[in-house]
């Protein structure tokens, strides 16, 4: 079987997962929409953020070679290739499936 919730926290930094706490506590992890293609289970939302911004945050597994996928669309993401965005997604996945 695999393991979802071990594949997501393992492929997360300390740090950045405690970040991804505190946006995920607030409810800023907005509906999720889940797809399970063949190999690949994603998972798409917005995280709002100040300001009434929102991001659009993807994270997808392959189910077949357990690798991880994920992008945001704020500027942490692009220069980091990892947000607190992501993190929180991955919260509120850990927490739902």
């Amino acid at each position: 079987m695999f393991d979802l919730k071990g594949k997501i926290q393992n492929s997360i930094k300390p740090t950045y997962w405690s970040r991804g706490f505190s946006i995920y506590n607030k409810w800023k992890v907005l509906d999720i929409i889940t797809e399970n293609n063949n190999n690949i289970l994603s998972f798409t939302t917005y995280v709002e953020w100040n300001y009434n911004n929102e991001y659009e945050t993807y994270i997808s597994i392959d189910k077949e070679t357990k690798k991880v996928k994920h992008n945001c669309n704020c500027p942490a993401h692009w220069n980091y290739y990892w947000c607190k965005h992501v993190s929180a997604l991955a919260r509120k996945i850990w927490s739902n499936y």
